[in-house]
């Protein structure tokens, strides 16, 4: 929050600054986990609908489980935040972009007046000239 703040600071200080927010969809499920985990789920916390259309019933184990291989990120796994950061921060930096080594969490361009923070995969982004 307190680099957030620092961000908002300079947008009101600096002549001409504007500010938006951008979110990558999807870029926390989509990103490749090191090892695949696995889960089980029940039955009975899955709609029949989803059943039906699927035949979950013929891929239960007699206990009426189902046993999931997971490739990707999904909500709950505790190091999907951490693996989708450090896929972004390679990305963000073969483009030009680098963290800050005095403000951990802010961001910016080699070349572009451009500064921003990020959370997993949303941006505050501070910029004074379209690029």
């Amino acid at each position: 929050m307190l680099v957030a703040k620092i961000l908002f600071n300079s947008v009101i200080s600096t002549r001409g600054a504007k500010f938006m927010t951008m979110d990558i969809s999807n870029f926390y499920l989509n990103t490749p986990l090191k090892r695949p985990e696995y889960i089980r789920m029940k039955l009975s916390d899955i709609p029949d609908e989803i059943i039906r259309e699927y035949n979950l019933r013929a891929r239960a184990t007699p206990d009426e489980s189902l046993y999931i291989k997971i490739n990707k990120g999904m909500y709950g796994l505790p190091q999907a935040g951490l693996l989708a950061n450090e896929l972004l921060e390679k990305r963000l930096n073969k483009s030009g972009y680098h963290q800050s080594k005095l403000v951990p969490g802010l961001w910016t361009h080699e070349t572009r007046n451009i500064q921003f923070t990020l959370v997993v995969d949303d941006f505050g982004v501070k910029y004074t000239r379209r690029e």
